[in-house]
């Protein structure tokens, strides 16, 4: 039984990561949102936290390969709401990898997402537009 289970660990932890798809990190160290990590299904976004980083929203659904991208390289979008006694949210994810070429040594993806928050108690709608980068693993 002891056997068994070590090879079923094995690949748990192998499925755990390669899970993640795409994983990009704020290029501001200020931003208010830290990560944005997009698996096989769903979409996560990762809000700053005194002592580091927790998931703050997800949504089952992951951006889609935009056809008008046909010459820049891979592009990929999505928009999903999200609403709270607080606010009406809107999120627009974008990001996109270029073709590999010599031009390009390394492609990675970089992406950006446009954020806008109707508040419900009479406070003026906000919009924030923050820049992402993807980390390799």
């Amino acid at each position: 039984m002891k056997k068994q289970m070590i090879p079923f660990l094995m690949f748990l932890l192998f499925a755990v990561n390669i899970q993640a798809q795409v994983t990009l990190i704020n290029n501001d160290i200020k931003g208010n949102t830290h990560k944005i990590v997009i698996s096989t299904t769903r979409t996560y976004l990762y809000d700053k936290a005194n002592q580091g980083t927790k998931l703050w929203l997800y949504w089952k659904q992951v951006p889609k390969k935009d056809a008008e991208c046909k010459d820049y390289g891979h592009c990929y979008h999505m928009t999903v709401k999200s609403s709270d006694h607080l606010a009406n949210r809107t999120f627009y994810i974008k990001y996109s990898k270029p073709f590999k070429e010599p031009r390009y040594e390394n492609p990675i993806f970089t992406g950006v997402m446009k954020a806008t928050f109707v508040y419900k108690d009479g406070r003026p709608t906000k919009t924030i537009t923050e820049y992402f980068t993807e980390i390799k693993k």
